[in-house]
C-alpha cells in the first residue's frame, strides 16, 4: 500500500507492494500487499491498517478482522507486522473453527528505484510466526525470501513477486519447499478507483500433490476523507471460485 503517486493508483500492485508514502492518497491495504519498491518512502512513516474481511468459496466461509502496522525505518528500509485478531472458518459440512490468526512480519530493502528502461527491484524477508490455535494454523514458524520487481507507465502498474517459502509442518505432516510467484497488472480508472488483475501460484506443497495456479480480477475503491485517515472497500473473485469482500480503514501518521 503505497501512499502517493496519485489517487488513481490506489490498488497498489496488489500482493506485493507494502508501502508508505508521503502525502497524498490512500492506497491498496496493507494485507493485499507485501514489499514493493515505489511504496517504499518517506523516512519515520507509520501507518496502521485495520480491516474486515469476508470469504467464500464451495467449502463454506470465512470471516476475518485483522491489522498490520508499517513502519518506514529509511527512504530504502521499512517493516511491516499484520496480525489476524479473529478468524472464523464455517464449512458447508462440519464444525466451524474460530480463534487468534497467525502474526506476519515482513522487512523489505529497495536496491533499486529503477528508472525507464529497468524495473525497480526490492528484496526482502519474512517470517510468519505461530500465534494461531490448533484449530486455525499449523502451530509451526514460517519463513520466506522475497524478490519483488515493478514497474509503472501511466495508470498502468505491473509487478512480479518472487518468494522461496520454508514452511513449519505440524506433527504427522511433511511439508516441501515452495517456490511461489504473483504477477499483477493494476490500473487506474478513476481518481478512487482501480482495477487488477493478478496471476498466482507455486510449487507442489507435498509429494502427493501437485503445482497450482490460479487467476482473480478485483476492484478497490478508496478515499482520503483526511491527512490521516483513509477508508476503503475492494472485491474480487479468482478462478477457484473465491469470492471476496474486505472494507477497512489506513490511518497515516
Amino acid at each position: 500500500m503505497n501512499r502517493l503517486p496519485s489517487i488513481a493508483r490506489l490498488a497498489t500492485i496488489g500482493a506485493i507492494c507494502i508501502g508508505l508514502a508521503a502525502h497524498g492518497v490512500a492506497n491498496a491495504s496493507l494485507t493485499r500487499n507485501a514489499a514493493g519498491a515505489k511504496n517504499i518512502g518517506e523516512s519515520g512513516r507509520l501507518t496502521i491498517d485495520t480491516a474486515g474481511q469476508m470469504e467464500s468459496d464451495q467449502d463454506g466461509k470465512t470471516w476475518i478482522f485483522e491489522t498490520g502496522a508499517q513502519y518506514q525505518v529509511s527512504s530504502r528500509l521499512q517493516i511491516l507486522v499484520e496480525s489476524v485478531l479473529y478468524e472464523r472458518f464455517q464449512p458447508d459440512v462440519g464444525e466451524s473453527a474460530k480463534g487468534l490468526g497467525d502474526t506476519d512480519a515482513t522487512l523489505s530493502w529497495l536496491l533499486s528505484e529503477g528508472n525507464k528502461s529497468l524495473p525497480s527491484l526490492v528484496v526482502g524477508a519474512r517470517v510468519k510466526i505461530p500465534t494461531a490455535g490448533d484449530e486455525i494454523g499449523t502451530g509451526k514458524a514460517d519463513y520466506s525470501a522475497l524478490l519483488v520487481l515493478g514497474k509503472e507507465s501511466g495508470e498502468l502498474e505491473l509487478s512480479v513477486e518472487a518468494e522461496y517459502a520454508t514452511f513449519g509442518a505440524p506433527p504427522g505432516e511433511t511439508l516441501k519447499d515452495q517456490l511461489l510467484y504473483t504477477v499483477t497488472a493494476e490500473y487506474g480508472l478513476t481518481g478512487f478507483m482501480a482495477a487488477y488483475a493478478e496471476l498466482f501460484g507455486g510449487s507442489a506443497p507435498t509429494a502427493a500433490e501437485s503445482r497450482s495456479d490460479a487467476a482473480l480480477v478485483g476492484l478497490e475503491l478508496d478515499y482520503q476523507l483526511s491527512k490521516v485517515a483513509a477508508p476503503y472497500v475492494s472485491f474480487e473473485i479468482d478462478t477457484e471460485g473465491v469470492g471476496s469482500a474486505r472494507a477497512g480503514v489506513e490511518w497515516t501518521w
